[in-house]
């Protein structure tokens, strides 16, 4: 009897040591520092427990991608260094008086030459003759020099390099082609973004799933088929937002590693990759996206006006760049990867005083009602009127609509010079060209107090919008620069010819008229998913889904009585008691004890923003810890009820081979991080969500969609039951 107890225990005893190989572990130190970041935690909305989740993730997918990726070819860095030389040969070949590259905001470029710009992006991509084809070879860059120039202070000095090597790429196929920006303030003003004329045939093609029309169509990148999911997570930019980053006057009050969040440039711009998901959520795999350079060049448009805003508090920003720089390799002396070019060289003023500059952001007033462009209207929101992006449907009705309300013009578009107007126009105000929609726009080279020509920075008169002051109507001498920051050091000899190394004039320049900055709201909020998640199912550079298994996670909602009422009341002796919520679980003795009253970060915000909404969208996250790859899901909860529950599926890397480790993750669309419970001896207790994932049986995972399914459904008599034994993670919402 005493052999057959032992038996037993020990039999016992190796079950569990079998279940326990699907067990809870430690996440890196990485990831546990910097969520601990004290920035992170600073009060009770901004930012979001999800922002700041998501970002320590990502910047841990960066350092791991760091040693999977392929060195940069010899033929690549050739190429690039080619494109560094090409605007100062140029520019040698040109009389000096050669106008600037004047970058527009995509919606205002003429038909002609936005299919010209789509078309030198497809030859990019159709030219193998370097590997794999000259589009991907430059996103390549982005990928391997990635961990290098994110979360730090060479952030938005190396993309603006970037950004000009790209350009010059398109120039190569088609040398009137100038780099558009995309302003997604345009779009976030839509009640629902993902409908904007952005997202059609004429502009970048559909946003749900693969692209499959448009100029980028069934494009194959080397993280897979070209993807999107719009609006499934993240925020496009807002006024506020970008209002609160031009309120400061320092790099290091924008740039990481120690920016606050709700003027941090790099969080801030992350969360529109998140927007538009698909190849470009992982910042990995963005660059393979070509709204990926549309994206930064409209960060780099607004860097160009905080640069305004540094010369106007007497700051050079040329020369100040961070001391506490973040990583070794984002110090002002280490290199870019391109050419010689050190970290500090991406402030210089010789790209916008020499190179190109940037038409403002279209604006309208009310008396001036068209934005100079048929893809853009005139709305006012709140007594101010602001320029708002068409939605596909409307820009289907142009034919048949009235021009003007669509915010179109018979004028002829604005010359790169800015100096195509009629006599007339010239003679009411000869510093401020019209647009297309006959409002008044300007670029960024007049309003810093210089002509749009290269080389010499002529004064002018500073341009003034009508109806209401332009953001740098009124000039005002620069105050001489801070006697105290570094230098920069010279550029490599020749690489901008002679002229790089005469000193680039600050001249005058006109003061802005930001709107004061009141505090911040919600970092990132989330809006209800439209469609289901396209992931990438790309692990350690594979692409392919047999490589992958299904988690079942079991997501449990309880509701915060707080939040919401639902606006259904008790019936009492015929009459309706509209002061009782039916669903409150606090009104009932057997649940009160259950739901006691506490503070709950960022409730008050979540109210707001969710209105009357019955369900609870839950976005669940693997992020592999010993393997590079993402997967993304969603849950809806009824979020009326008390509790409620429901189970995802969650894509992680197969162990079949090898153990995999994985971090999970679950929030709400209010931002608010779920608490994960895993299974340790029969029984769920509180952890980090990070797991390790073995083979042994008994197996808590499917080979495939379907296995998972039927890993925690039984169908022995005809109804479904659901399994919990099955289950290895929970989430408490």
């Amino acid at each position: 009897m005493q052999w057959f107890v032992a038996s037993l225990l020990g039999i016992a005893a190796i079950i569990q040591i079998i279940s326990a190989r699907f067990r809870a572990i430690y996440p890196p130190e990485e990831i546990i520092q910097c969520f601990d970041e004290k920035r992170f935690h600073n009060n009770a909305t901004d930012p979001r427990w999800d922002c700041s989740h998501s970002w320590c993730v990502q910047k841990f997918r960066w350092h791991m991608a760091k040693r999977l990726w392929h060195n940069i070819s010899s033929e690549t860095n050739q190429w690039v260094e080619e494109l560094l030389r090409m605007t100062e040969g140029d520019r040698r070949r040109k009389r000096q008086a050669e106008p600037l590259r004047v970058r527009q905001e995509y919606r205002r470029l003429t038909d002609t030459q936005r299919r010209n710009y789509h078309r030198a992006i497809q030859m990019l991509k159709s030219d193998s003759s370097i590997h794999p084809n000259r589009y991907d070879a430059l996103a390549n860059l982005h990928q391997k020099l990635g961990d290098d120039i994110h979360h730090g202070a060479a952030f938005l000095g190396w993309h603006r390099v970037m950004l000009i090597i790209y350009e010059n790429a398109l120039r190569q196929k088609i040398p009137s082609v100038i780099l558009p920006y995309w302003d997604s303030r345009m779009d976030e003003r839509l009640t629902n973004p993902s409908l904007s004329v952005m997202w059609t045939d004429e502009f970048v093609g559909n946003g749900f799933g693969r692209v499959v029309n448009g100029p980028f169509a069934y494009w194959q990148t080397p993280s897979g088929p070209l993807v999107r999911n719009l609006g499934q997570e993240g925020q496009l930019l807002s006024n506020h937002q970008t209002q609160a980053i031009l309120s400061r006057v320092r790099m290091s009050d924008i740039t990481e590693p120690y920016a606050q969040p709700p003027f941090d440039f790099e969080i801030r711009h992350g969360e529109v990759h998140k927007w538009i998901g698909g190849i470009m959520a992982p910042a990995e795999h963005s660059a393979f996206d070509p709204i990926f350079f549309l994206h930064h060049a409209f960060v780099d448009y607004l860097w160009e006006l905080f640069r305004v805003n540094q010369r106007r508090a007497g700051v050079d920003p040329t020369t100040d760049y961070p001391r506490r720089f973040g990583p070794a390799s984002q110090s002002p002396t280490s290199k870019m990867g391109f050419g010689k070019l050190n970290m500090i060289h991406g402030l210089s003023d010789i790209y916008t005083s020499q190179i190109y500059t940037y038409e403002n952001s279209p604006t309208c007033t009310y008396r001036q009602t068209t934005c100079g462009s048929k893809y853009l209207r005139c709305e006012v929101r709140f007594g101010s009127p602001n320029c708002v992006s068409v939605t596909a449907a409307e820009s289907r009705s142009f034919g048949n609509g009235n021009p003007s309300r669509m915010g179109t013009s018979r004028s002829r578009p604005i010359s790169r010079s800015g100096n195509n107007q009629s006599p007339r126009s010239r003679s009411r105000n000869a510093g401020a060209p019209r647009t297309r929609g006959g409002a008044r726009n300007t670029n960024l080279a007049q309003s810093r107090g210089q002509t749009q020509t290269r080389g010499r920075q002529m004064p002018s008169g500073g341009p003034q919008s009508r109806g209401r002051p332009n953001m740098w109507s009124q000039q005002t001498p620069i105050a001489p620069p801070n006697q105290n920051n570094r230098q920069m050091p010279p550029f490599p000899p020749n690489f901008f010819g002679n002229r790089a190394k005469r000193s680039v004039g600050i001249g005058k320049h006109v003061e802005d008229q930001l709107q004061h900055f009141s505090g911040m709201g919600e970092i990132c909020p989330v809006k209800e998913p439209p469609h289901a998640i396209q992931n990438l199912f790309e692990m350690n550079g594979i692409t392919d889904t047999r490589v992958w298994v299904y988690v079942p996670v079991q997501i449990v909602l309880k509701r915060n009585p707080k939040l919401q009422t639902f606006n259904v009341f008790p019936i009492r002796n015929s009459k309706m008691v509209d002061n009782v919520d039916l669903y409150d679980p606090t009104q009932y003795e057997s649940l009160k004890d259950q739901f006691v009253p506490k503070h709950v970060r960022g409730t008050q915000q979540c109210k707001k923003d969710r209105h009357d909404s019955v369900f609870m969208k839950m976005m669940v996250h693997s992020n592999g810890l010993n393997y590079h790859g993402t997967y993304r899901e969603f849950a809806l909860l009824d979020a009326r009820q008390p509790f409620s529950s429901a189970i995802a599926y969650v894509g992680v890397k197969s162990p079949e081979k090898h153990l995999t480790e994985v971090l999970f993750t679950t929030y709400d669309e209010c931002g608010r991080v779920c608490q994960p419970y895993c299974r340790k001896s029969g029984r769920f207790v509180p952890c980090s969500g990070a797991m390790q994932v073995t083979s042994y049986p008994p197996k808590m995972y499917g080979r495939d969609y379907g296995d998972a399914v039927r890993l925690v459904w039984d169908f022995t008599e005809g109804l479904p039951v659901l399994n919990h034994d099955r289950i290895a993670v929970r989430f408490l919402c």
